[in-house]
């Protein structure tokens, strides 16, 4: 009976410590995804920023007035629907990066406030260009 006891009591643990090994295997690998995307984006970043501290400051204009004319393009070319979301998405972060310097909010409550404004609020469907 004792034996029966004891192996029922080790089944269990070996369960317990298998399932949160596959839990941890399922974490690290969406972790190791999401560090991945991180340090991809970053090193871009590093490479845009120091391409930019390399201009001369005619190439910065220069580069400055093509980037307003893509933003020009892209607004062009929004739906309605993609027009109001962008202005509704603008007003909603504005109002909270207005708490934050009032210092109603801290970051991180204004951070989550905006994640679950986007939960809330989808994006429209893309329009196709």
């Amino acid at each position: 009976m004792r034996i029966k006891m004891l192996n029922a009591v080790v089944l269990g643990a070996l369960l317990t410590i298998g399932s949160a090994a596959v839990n941890t295997a399922s974490a690290q690998t969406s972790t190791a995804a999401g560090t991945a995307r991180r340090a991809a984006s970053f090193e871009k970043r590093k490479e845009l920023r120091e391409k930019l501290q390399a201009m001369t400051p005619e190439q910065r204009k220069v580069a400055l007035q093509k980037a307003k004319n893509r933003a020009k393009k892209h607004r062009a070319n929004m739906t309605d629907a993609q027009k109001a979301y962008a202005t509704s998405r603008h007003t909603e972060m504005k109002t909270e990066a207005a708490a934050v310097k009032a210092g109603t909010i801290t970051r991180e409550t204004a951070a989550a406030q905006l994640k679950a404004w986007r939960a809330a609020n989808p994006p429209p469907a893309k329009s196709g260009s």
